[in-house]
């Protein structure tokens, strides 16, 4: 073992170090979690660190920080070869821990008045929420981020790494480490737990029972099961719940899983049988379901991350010091507001901000129809900047969104976008004739709906017939936890939806390709 010396701020630690581990997973397994969002395959350049001391292995090749001085590498394919070393880890390629997660809904619920302590989770691929229920009442919410982010920020990353070997099993105790951490902020004698009900997407919810999702990864797409078993606590790895057990809601199809299943439940949409009307839940992988006069078809577009801050050069999570809404007033500056207020200078822009930048900046004519910034514009403003040869618009200080950010953002907004047109178009509807467009997820919660309909992310309908409705899969969940009977509902409703494959719908791929505009 050799020793390594790091270097946050004006803190310095040692740590023991096995030279065969790369260095992020040395500090992850020392609490000093790196930002590893592409499952640390030295793509996204998030978790830079700084090689001070010692010699190492860098990508392969030999590096003497000593001699070669301060060197600038990602940590991911980097393993400390000398006795002794000494790193400094920037501020910025920390994985944080405090950004927003959404434990509320926007609709009533009516809950059984069930006895004692239960837990309701909504386990997502970036953030896991849970609540707490005594009595059948709500008494309490948590949220954090998902713990198996360093295997990466998106399902296709998870199921690769769940064929790695111990890959499966790390990925479903990273699962019930997360849920259980959340739970013990909340239940003050854990003894009494007695229910844990949890709704995630098809992906999640196997790798938290421990079930291989390899089959959801290639076509068909099939998962494994579709109905999850209720298990005692302790069989998934729970240590601090011995009397609880646990419960998950049913998946649709491969891409479209529990989450939905709960949240449409919740939500009642099952129950009114007329009309025209569309759910979405805006998020990495954005599923929507069409009911036409009682008829279901449910569907899945993959946006990606990209509206969740990630691999952006300007993206983050909403957490505090995140931009979260921001316009370009007409005097040429921006004018913004920042999560958890401060005088810092903000550090990102978080999905939200992302969206009325491309609105604004739209609208104010330096940004065109294919994401381009018009450098006739923004040069007199002195907004234009540039990274090498990308070039970039500057927010504020050293805040900028390149064009490369650009891309990616309107690579997300295209796959929504051309999942609802597609959807609707192949059975004969159009966005005019939808009664109402329901928006589920955190993303969606603190969306400016206008910014969203100006860059054709969400359809031109008038605004009230859009219901923004929350955390619907974490309001399923609360449902499933007080009446456990609820499951055999959801088994039965999962049935209901025809599922469809995009890609295979005529029109995708032309309605994908007029998406990458902006209007």
């Amino acid at each position: 073992m050799a020793e390594l010396t790091v270097i946050i701020g004006t803190e310095r630690r040692k740590l023991e170090v096995d030279s065969s581990k790369n260095l992020a997973e040395v500090l992850g397994r020392n609490q000093l979690e790196l930002d590893t969002r592409c499952g640390g395959r030295n793509l996204c350049g998030r978790c830079r660190i700084e090689l001070r001391q010692g010699e190492f292995l860098v990508a392969g090749k030999r590096c003497n920080a000593t001699v070669a001085g301060p060197c600038p590498v990602n940590s991911c394919v980097t393993f400390l070869l000398s006795a002794s070393g000494e790193i400094e880890i920037p501020a910025g390629s920390r994985h944080r821990a405090d950004g927003k997660v959404v434990t509320d809904f926007t609709f009533p619920l009516e809950l059984t008045p069930a006895p004692g302590l239960r837990a309701a989770v909504d386990l997502g691929t970036t953030t896991v929420a849970a609540l707490l229920l005594r009595d059948g009442a709500i008494v309490g919410g948590a949220g954090a981020p998902n713990r198996q982010f360093r295997f990466g920020d998106n399902v296709a990353s998870r199921i690769s790494a769940a064929a790695a070997p111990e890959g499966l099993r790390a990925l479903q105790q990273a699962a019930v480490a997360t849920i259980e951490q959340l739970l013990l902020e909340l239940v003050p004698i854990p003894e009494q737990l007695e229910w844990i009900a949890v709704a995630g997407n098809t992906v999640m919810t196997h790798l938290f029972y421990g079930y291989s999702p390899e089959s959801i990864g290639v076509s068909p797409f099939t998962p494994a099961c579709y109905e999850f078993p209720e298990v005692p606590a302790a069989e998934l790895g729970f240590h601090h719940f011995p009397r609880a057990r646990v419960q998950a809601a049913p998946a649709i199809s491969g891409y479209v899983g529990g989450d939905l299943t709960a949240g449409l439940a919740a939500a009642g949409f099952f129950k009114r049988a007329e009309g025209c009307e569309l759910f979405v839940d805006l998020g990495t992988n954005c599923e929507m379901v069409l009911k036409q006069n009682g008829v279901f078809h449910c569907t899945a577009a993959a946006a990606g991350p990209a509206f969740e801050g990630a691999n952006l050069s300007c993206g983050g999570r909403a957490a505090p010091g995140a931009i979260d809404h921001l316009r370009f007033d007409p005097a040429g500056r921006f004018r913004f507001s920042v999560l958890g207020g401060g005088s810092t200078a903000p550090h990102a822009l978080c999905g939200s901000a992302l969206v009325d930048f491309l609105a604004t900046g739209r609208d104010a004519g330096w940004l065109n129809d294919f994401g381009r910034l018009e450098t006739e514009q923004l040069e007199p403003l002195g907004l234009l900047c540039r990274q090498g040869p990308i070039l970039g618009c500057r927010v504020t200080g050293e805040l900028s969104v390149l064009e490369t950010d650009l891309e990616q953002l309107l690579k997300a907004k295209a796959a929504v976008g051309a999942g609802i047109a597609t959807l609707l178009d192949h059975f004969g509807s159009s966005p005019e004739q939808l009664d109402a467009l329901y928006l589920a997820g955190g993303f969606a919660r603190y969306l400016d709906l206008n910014s969203a309909r100006r860059i054709g992310l969400l359809p031109e309908l008038p605004p009230e017939r859009f219901r923004v409705l929350g955390n619907t899969s974490l309001a399923g969940a609360a449902l499933l936890a007080t009446d456990p009977a609820f499951g055999a509902e959801l088994n039965r409703l999962r049935k209901l939806p025809r599922d469809l494959a995009l890609n295979e719908l005529p029109g995708f791929e032309d309605h994908y390709i007029d998406q990458l505009l902006l209007p």
